[in-house]
């Protein structure tokens, strides 16, 4: 996924992003760079994440997820620990994953997962919304063949994690943003495009 690490204005033209540590700032560049995602880049990201449909082995992930969230009155909540545990209970449900794709998929699902959770705490903050960056993500996922109900199952589990771990008004609504995104992706059905 490229919302990590690189940014483009375009077509392989790289963006500069400015180090400003303004966080109005950033989340504004951040919208902006999210609008600008042309349909190449969303075929560069599945193509680099995934390969050729026929060999659906994953490399790790190559750019660093968000580590931490702006979590109201200069609180960061720390994703990492939330994403292992996310992934950890997702993998009991899921165990086929490892051999459909392969060694990276812990790497892959700790990576998504603090996405996810950054775009959650973004949108209790109103800084994104919440559904485009979900349907984007399900949309590349659901293009490699990944079946979307298991976003959707990994959305229920992370607002469960969150409940039990982020305490006060915001794990409140942090939870409830995870589990209206999984509602979001099941009614859906699909993010692929009608031709």
């Amino acid at each position: 996924m490229l919302s990590g690490g690189g940014a483009f204005s375009g077509c392989g033209a790289p963006l500069h992003v400015p180090t400003s540590q303004n966080i109005l700032a950033k989340s504004f560049l951040r919208l902006w760079q999210r609008s600008l995602r042309p349909r190449c880049i969303v075929a560069e990201a599945v193509r680099m994440r995934l390969g050729s449909v026929a060999d659906r082995r994953l490399e790790p992930p190559d750019d660093l997820a968000p580590s931490s969230a702006w979590a109201g009155e200069g609180v960061q909540l720390e994703l990492p620990p939330l994403a292992q545990e996310i992934c950890r209970r997702y993998r009991l449900e899921f165990p086929d994953e490892p051999q459909r794709y392969g060694s990276a998929v812990d790497a892959w699902c700790v990576h998504d997962t603090q996405h996810l959770l950054n775009w959650a705490a973004e949108a209790v903050g109103g800084y994104v919304d919440l559904t485009t960056e979900i349907g984007w993500l399900a949309s590349v996922l659901e293009a490699r063949g990944f079946p979307i109900e298991r976003l959707a199952r990994n959305l229920d589990i992370a607002a469960d994690v969150v409940l039990e771990a982020v305490h006060g008004a915001f794990g409140r609504e942090l939870a409830h943003e995870l589990a209206s995104a999984a509602a979001f992706v099941r009614s859906r059905g699909t993010f692929l495009p009608v031709t």
